[in-house]
C-alpha cells in the first residue's frame, strides 16, 4: 500500500515519530494513600529503527517509563502514541523483554517461542516456520528441544528475545535484560542484539544501569533523575559496532563524560535534599 502524504511531500510515517510521549506524568499511590511522583512532564520522540537507552539511578522512573510505553500502566497525565495511535494498554505492536526470564519451564525452547503464535491461532506448520526462523537468528536452533532448566543464563535470555521477536512487534522494549549476566556473556548478547536489529530494525527502548552498555548499543541515551529527563546524549559511534569499540579511546572519553553528567546531577540532587 502506498503511504499517504501531506501536500504531496513526505509520507505521514516520516513526519510522525514512531513513539511519541508528550507531557507524560505518573503518580503512584501507596496502600496507605500516600502519593509518589514517579514521572514528571516526559517529552520524548523515538523514530523507527532508532535505539534509545535509558539510564539513571535506581528509583528515577526508568522502568515506570518503559511500562507506560508498553501499556502496562496508564499515565496520570499526558499522552503516549505509537505510529500516531494512542497507547491504551498492551498490544502486539510492542514486545517486552523483562529482566527476569519470562519462560514457561514446562515447554521446550521451540514451544516457548511458539507460544504467542499459538494464542494468535496460527497453524502448526506456520508456527514451526516462525519459531525456527527466530531460533536461528538468536543461535538456539540446535537447542530447540531442550527445556529452560537445561539452558545457561545467556541462552535463556536469547530464548526470551526470540519469543518476543517471533510475534513481529514494531517496538522492542527491554528492561535491563542482561543485568544478571556475567560480563563476557553480556557483551556477546549486546553484539548479537545489534546484529538482529540490523536485520530487522525496530524502535527500541532499552533500560539499563550500565553506562558502557548504553554507549555500545544506543543511538541516543536518555539520562533520567527523579522522574524527569535530565539530558539526552547523541552517541557518536556509527553502526555496525564491534567489541574493539569498548577499548577505543573515544569510547572511554564518552563513557567518562556520561558518568560526569550522571554524577553531577546526583551530587546536585543530594545537596538539594540536604538543604
Amino acid at each position: 500500500m502506498v503511504p499517504s502524504s501531506v501536500g504531496g511531500d513526505a509520507p505521514i510515517a516520516e513526519l510522525v515519530p514512531h513513539i511519541r510521549l508528550r507531557g507524560v506524568s505518573k503518580v503512584l499511590r501507596t496502600e496507605r494513600g500516600a502519593e509518589i511522583t514517579a514521572l514528571t512532564g516526559i517529552d520524548l520522540d523515538i523514530d523507527n529503527g532508532s535505539f534509545v537507552a535509558v539510564v539513571g539511578p535506581s528509583g528515577c522512573g526508568k522502568t515506570t517509563l518503559l511500562n507506560q510505553i508498553a501499556g502496562l500502566a496508564e499515565p496520570t497525565e499526558g499522552e503516549i502514541s505509537v505510529r500516531g495511535r494512542p497507547v491504551r494498554g498492551p498490544g502486539r505492536d510492542r514486545g517486552m523483554v523483562f529482566q527476569a526470564d519470562a519462560l514457561f519451564f514446562w515447554r521446550t525452547v521451540r514451544r516457548n517461542v511458539e507460544y504467542g503464535l499459538e494464542t494468535q491461532g496460527l497453524p502448526r506448520a506456520e508456527r514451526k516456520e516462525y519459531a525456527e526462523k527466530y531460533l536461528k537468528l538468536v543461535g538456539l536452533m540446535e537447542f530447540a528441544d531442550l527445556y529452560p532448566k537445561e539452558l545457561s543464563g545467556g541462552m535463556k535470555k536469547r530464548c526470551q528475545i526470540a519469543t518476543v521477536l517471533a510475534n513481529s512487534p514494531e517496538v522492542l522494549l527491554m528492561d535491563e535484560p542482561f543485568g544478571a549476566l556475567d560480563y563476557p556473556t553480556k557483551c556477546q548478547l549486546q553484539e548479537q542484539l545489534l546484529n538482529i536489529l540490523a536485520r530487522e530494525p525496530k524502535a527500541t527502548v532499552f533500560v539499563t544501569h550500565d553506562i558502557e552498555e548504553a554507549l555500545f548499543l544506543a543511538d541516543r541515551i536518555v539520562v533520567m533523575g527523579k522522574g524527569s529527563i535530565r539530558r539526552i546524549v547523541d552517541v557518536p559511534f556509527t553502526k555496525p559496532r564491534a567489541s574493539d569499540l569498548r577499548v577505543d579511546a573515544k569510547f572511554a572519553e564518552q563513557k567518562a563524560e556520561l558518568w560526569r553528567a550522571l554524577e553531577g546531577w546526583l551530587t546536585a540532587a543530594d545537596e538539594t535534599a540536604d538543604a
